[in-house]
């Protein structure tokens, strides 16, 4: 009697082509074996380089089941994962993606209050990083005054900065202001978000001063 043997066959639902992951996060990365005779041995590869588990990385494996985890991901665990489940009939391999969102996080968060000389230039660094790239914007508070039950009242709002020839805005996240004047003064709010956490969010408090003074920040 003939004896067919058949190699492992690996489920495509529990190991999908692109795995989502948040930087904290614990995270499984699941290898099945829905077919194939015993005895399977299974063997996962980050970037072709076989993976030896350690305090961060736990792998576990069973008959027909391998599940890798990671304790607490962090950005630098990107990449390419790939199952290997082989037996005495054949080899298949199961590769996922591992794309690890991280939240923006400050590289140069902007000073609490800076004073500047009227008339003269001031650069305001605003930078962070993060994955995907962290979107920067700066705005500016305005008052408005407004009738409500017959007075007045004040209402505050950020209004986004308008790019023009003394306002100008980097792809880094700094802004520079030429020709400083004291309509300047105010308060100004740097904002970092990539759609993952909380963001990130610093007013600054801006004042001119006469020519005569230098212009200083404070933290």
């Amino acid at each position: 009697m003939i004896q067919i043997k058949v190699a492992p066959w690996i489920d495509t639902q529990t190991l999908p082509f692109v795995t989502y992951a948040e930087e904290g996060m614990r995270v499984k990365l699941i290898c099945s074996v829905t077919q194939g005779d015993p005895m399977v041995h299974i063997e996962w590869y980050k970037n072709d380089i076989k993976i030896t588990p350690n305090a961060m990385v736990v792998l576990e494996n069973s008959e027909d089941l391998s599940l890798l985890t990671f304790n607490k991901i962090t950005f630098t665990d990107r990449g390419n994962y790939t199952c290997k489940a082989k037996n005495d009939a054949g080899v298949n391999f199961r590769s996922t993606w591992l794309v690890v969102n991280v939240p923006p996080k400050w590289t140069l968060e902007p000073k609490s209050h800076i004073y500047v000389a009227s008339g003269s230039k001031v650069f305001i660094d605003c930078s962070s990083i993060g994955f995907p790239k962290p979107n920067i914007k700066w705005s500016k508070l305005y008052k408005l005054e407004k009738l409500k039950h017959d007075k007045n009242v004040q209402i505050t709002h950020f209004e986004n900065i308008e790019e023009n020839y003394r306002y100008t805005v980097f792809k880094n996240g700094t802004m520079i202001i030429s020709e400083v004047s004291q309509a300047d003064t105010g308060y100004f709010l740097c904002q970092a978000s990539n759609g993952y956490g909380a963001g990130l969010s610093k007013v600054v408090h801006f004042n001119v001063q006469s020519k005569f003074k230098k212009s200083f920040t404070l933290e």
